[in-house]
């Protein structure tokens, strides 16, 4: 019972931040020319590259194992989406590092209805482990690729969508290899 509870907590958080994703790729701010920054989040312990100031939110989700403080920073232009959110994996939640991970992407996809496109591929960073994975959506219309980073007990999502005849823009790896963690 326990396990399929805690199978449920990660579903539902990949599921709202899928859903966040994809309600946020219709564009509302930016330029085709948008003038890339470095953003950085003192409480996040983390900086990016951004084209444009993010919008910032962070919102509590009660889930089985307890409530989890959800930290979103978006930032979207006429042609990209992006995105950074953290948030702490509750103290009760027992899972091993890849089921965790490989959990977390299964929400992510299925709470989307994305269609994966690529052989997801574990991934890291500065030796803290992660799952980088390519979905479209159901509509064949956009691309999003999400890496996810575990560092201790805190989850990073860094994600970027794009219309299917911008998927191959160098604005995509720019932004997923920029992202990096700084000092707590």
């Amino acid at each position: 019972m326990r396990t399929r509870r805690r199978s449920s907590l990660t579903a539902r958080m990949a599921t709202a931040l899928a859903v966040l994703a994809i309600s946020a790729l219709v564009p509302v701010t930016g330029s085709a020319q948008a003038q890339w920054k470095e953003f950085r989040s003192a409480e996040g312990h983390f900086a990016v590259l951004l084209p444009g100031q993010p919008a910032v939110d962070a919102k509590q989700t009660d889930t089985e194992a307890g409530p989890i403080q959800m930290h979103t920073f978006m930032c979207t232009t006429n042609d990209l989406y992006c995105s950074v959110v953290y948030y702490d994996v509750p103290a009760g939640v027992r899972k091993t590092t890849d089921q965790l991970l490989e959990d977390t992407c299964n929400g992510f996809i299925q709470g989307a209805k994305l269609t994966e496109k690529a052989e997801r591929r574990a991934i890291d960073l500065n030796g803290n482990p992660g799952r980088e994975l390519i979905g479209e959506s159901p509509d064949g219309s956009f691309l999003l690729m999400a890496r996810y980073y575990l560092v201790k007990d805190r989850i990073y999502l860094v994600m970027v969508g794009s219309a299917i005849s911008e998927a191959s823009s160098p604005e995509i790896g720019r932004f997923l290899d920029s992202f990096h963690l700084t000092a707590a």
